[in-house]
C-alpha cells in the first residue's frame, strides 16, 4: 500500500504524469512518474490556425456549399440521420446539434488516423491523406454517394457542378489545417514507417 504517498500521486496524475508503483517483496520502494514533455509552441497551435483563416474555412465552405444549392447542410443531414429522419427534412435544434458533433468529430477521427498511422510527415502528406482518401470515400460512399451518386453524377451529370468541387475545396483546408497541427505537435513516426523500417532491417536488401 502507498497510503501515505496517495496525496502525491494524485498530485502527480493531475500534472499528466503516469504514475508506476515500485515494489520489492512486497514492500514499496517509490513510485515513477513519466511524463511527456509539452512543447512550447502547442499552446497557441490553436489560436494560429484561427488566426491564419484554416479553421473558419472549413465550415466556410460547408455553409458556401450550402447556400448556393451544391450541397445539403452536412450537419443537418447527419443530425437527421442520427435521428432517422429523411437527410433532407428539415432542421431542428437537437438535430442540428447532433450534426455538428458528429461531424466534428468525424474529422478528429480522420486527423487521428493520420497522426497514429503515418506520425510527423511533409505537410503535403496531409492534404494527400485529405483529398484523396476523405474526399473520394466521401464522394462514393454513404450518406452522400446515395443521395447525388458518385462525385455528383447521377444529380448533376458532371464532375464540374460546383457540388465535387467546393467538397474538395472544403477538404484541402482540412489537409491544410491538419499539416499544421501535425507539423506543430507531432514527434512520433507513426505505426507504418516503423513497420517498414523494422521489415527493412531485418531483412537487409
Amino acid at each position: 500500500m502507498l497510503t501515505a504517498r496517495d496525496g502525491t500521486i494524485r498530485s502527480l496524475q493531475a500534472e499528466g504524469h503516469t504514475v508506476v508503483a515500485v515494489s520489492r517483496d512486497g514492500l514499496p520502494l517509490g513510485v515513477l512518474a513519466p511524463a511527456d514533455a509539452v512543447r512550447p509552441q502547442a499552446a497557441g497551435t490553436v489560436d494560429r490556425l484561427r488566426a491564419e483563416g484554416l479553421v473558419p474555412m472549413l465550415d466556410a465552405f460547408r455553409i458556401a456549399g450550402a447556400h448556393l444549392g451544391y450541397l445539403p447542410d452536412s450537419t443537418t443531414m447527419f443530425g437527421n440521420l442520427i435521428t432517422g429522419a429523411k437527410p433532407m427534412a428539415d432542421p431542428t435544434t437537437l438535430r442540428y446539434t447532433l450534426g455538428t458533433i458528429y461531424h466534428l468529430f468525424n474529422g478528429i477521427s480522420f486527423a487521428l488516423v493520420y497522426s497514429i498511422v503515418f506520425g510527423r510527415t511533409r505537410w503535403w502528406g496531409p492534404v494527400l491523406y485529405s483529398v484523396l482518401f476523405v474526399e473520394t470515400g466521401m464522394m462514393v460512399l454513404p450518406p452522400m454517394e446515395p443521395q447525388f451518386g458518385p462525385f455528383g453524377l447521377d444529380k448533376y451529370g458532371t464532375v464540374f457542378s460546383g457540388y465535387y468541387q467546393i467538397t474538395l475545396l472544403a477538404h484541402l483546408a482540412m489537409g491544410l489545417a491538419l499539416a499544421a497541427v501535425i507539423h506543430t505537435m507531432a514527434r512520433h513516426r507513426g505505426l507504418l514507417p516503423e513497420i517498414l523500417t523494422r521489415r527493412t532491417t531485418a531483412h537487409p536488401a
